[in-house]
């Protein structure tokens, strides 16, 4: 079984708590909230296929 990382990322103005569930190189985005910047960035970071958002 393979582990899965939990990332909480807060975003925008509002402070939206965001997810980015992520196992090997695919990854699921949870509540993605406005100026999503800092969350791509890791995402392109390690190079995730994201499955579903």
């Amino acid at each position: 079984m393979k582990e899965i990382k939990v990332e909480t990322f807060v975003l925008g103005p509002l402070e939206t708590n965001s997810y980015l569930l992520s196992s090997g190189n695919d990854a699921v985005v949870i509540d993605c909230g406005m100026e999503p910047e800092p969350m791509l960035q890791a995402i392109r970071e390690r190079q995730l296929n994201v499955e579903a958002i």
